[in-house]
């Protein structure tokens, strides 16, 4: 709890029953008791700032908004959660409220670092690249081992990598963190030390996934055939004409580190269209739907009928135009995981576009590989990022048979953009403007994947091939995707024997 008045003994209670609830992801009870609680306790901000947590995280961003509104308006908390709170508002798409509540809190605490790493962060995702160097230049200057200016130089294309490299060695040496190593294996590529660079790569990646949850690969993996089965073509042309009749969808899917985000970017530049970001929007409708099937049911079987798909789509396009704050012609849905949940969204939204960016697997590897991901179910080592691969390719050969997928291949994006960022607009049925070819001038579209600093400066092809210094140490990738594939070809063709 943050500053306020101290529960009560039935506070307490009820709060450790939430904390319950959430440590289990059961987020729509947790919220419905949250609800009740402020109904009785309106002025509580440490119960305000649990419900706006979970709101977020339950993707209710409309109740989450208005929680974190009424929290602007109580004293303000201890530094560490006041911070939090502006990161909730960006994530509800408050971007200058979150601006203007971390001024606030700067003011309140003059000279505190961890106030100017947020700023720094904010202004980064923001697109205010420079104010971003200045202020990360000055928590270093304060601290010459900070690891959020060190990994952001190391990356920084107007930072030369020979002026930091001995502050991020010292640094490794003192400490060797993991956002340190991938800063050093950053600097290192850049300089063309690659047998360097994939060491400190590789312990990067051990030490960040030492307490990591990964994704349960196996268990999807071991699920793909029936999903695919279960959404054949035949039993797609099976369900009724219905579904939401709304063609305002984009959804772009891709593997991680693909181009979903410059893609997304380029469409979401265009006046007539608008980005949501990376959200599990479609997968939170589907898992609400998914507890309110009979038992037996199949997911499938419960899609048949148009009216209950008007419905999951009724509440999708609430959800995100919600977020967008008007009603544009298209709505930008960039979440690369909706792979495997294209087919109940096409069902959804017949109507929708579905653009698949496609990128050499090995450098979509590497890439993810050499990221640091703050998700932690995305801190894969390279076999891991192998069996993903091959799960992607895997889906997305059958969704291209029964879905309407547009494909996009990045590195024809950045090799030929003239050509082909008019054709990516022309898919979505708008209108080329020109202000898709200026993507990276779009103020207040805040981007909080790892593409937050390339989706800031004019098209570029260099990281077509990066992975090829490196391909002599991906044999673990290389022998998983195709483990993999081997094996769901066969599952495949073994049903229908």
């Amino acid at each position: 709890m943050v500053a306020g008045t101290p529960p009560s003994a039935k506070l307490q209670r009820d709060l450790a029953e939430i904390d319950r609830l959430l440590a289990a992801r059961q987020l729509d009870p947790a919220l419905k008791r949250l609800s009740r609680l402020l109904k009785k306790h309106p002025d509580q901000p440490g119960l305000l700032f649990i419900a706006a947590r979970a709101a977020v995280e339950a993707e209710r961003l409309d109740r989450a908004a208005a929680w974190l509104r009424r929290l602007e308006q109580a004293p303000l908390p201890p530094v560490d959660v006041a911070i939090e709170v502006t990161q909730l508002q960006r994530r509800c798409g408050l971007a200058d409220r979150a601006a203007s509540y971390l001024e606030r809190v700067a003011r309140a605490n003059p000279g505190h670092f961890n106030v100017l790493l947020a700023r720094a962060d904010a202004a980064r995702a923001t697109g205010r690249t420079e104010r971003a160097r200045a202020l990360y230049l000055e928590a270093l200057e304060r601290d010459s081992a900070c690891e959020g200016s060190l990994l952001f130089l190391a990356r920084d294309p107007n930072t030369d990598p020979a002026t930091v490299l001995s502050k991020i060695e010292k640094a490794v040496d003192d400490s060797p963190t993991s956002g340190l190593l991938f800063a050093l294996g950053s600097c290192r590529d850049r300089l063309g030390e690659h047998r360097d660079a994939f060491r400190a790569l590789e312990r990067a990646n051990q030490l960040a996934r030492s307490s990591a949850s990964v994704l349960a690969l196996d268990r999807k993996i071991a699920a793909a055939p029936g999903f695919v089965r279960e959404f054949s073509a035949g039993t797609m042309k099976s369900a009724d004409s219905g579904g939401h009749p709304s063609d305002k969808p984009v959804f772009v899917v891709g593997m991680p580190r693909s181009g979903t985000t410059l893609t997304e970017q380029i469409i979401a530049a265009h006046p007539r269209a608008a980005g949501v970001g990376e959200r599990q929007l479609i997968g939170r409708v589907l898992a609400r739907h998914l507890e309110r099937m009979a038992p037996g049911e199949t997911l499938f079987g419960s899609l048949t009928t148009g009216r209950i798909r008007q419905d999951l789509g009724h509440r999708y396009l609430a959800g995100v135009e919600q977020l967008v704050g008007r009603r544009p012609r298209r709505i930008v849905d960039k979440m690369p995981f909706n792979f495997a949940l294209l087919g109940p969204a096409c069902l959804m939204f017949p109507r929708a576009t579905v653009i698949e960016v496609t990128r050499d697997p090995h450098d979509v590897c590497w890439s993810m590989y050499s990221t640091g991901f703050q998700a932690e179910a995305l801190r894969l080592s390279l076999r891991e990022i192998g069996l993903l691969s091959a799960l992607y390719e895997f889906l997305m050969a059958h969704w291209r048979e029964v879905c309407p997928v547009e494909q996009l291949s990045y590195e024809d994006l950045v090799g030929n953009f003239d050509v082909e960022a008019p054709r990516l607009v022309g898919k979505t049925g708008l209108p080329w403007d020109e202000a898709c070819a200026r993507f990276y001038q779009a103020k207040g579209n805040e981007v909080r994947t790892a593409s937050a600093d390339q989706v800031r400066r004019p098209i570029y092809a260099n990281s077509v091939g990066r992975s090829r210094p490196y391909r002599a140490w991906m044999t673990d990738f290389d022998e998983a995707r195709r483990e993999t594939l081997e094996a769901l070809a066969g599952e495949i063709t073994g049903s229908d024997a």
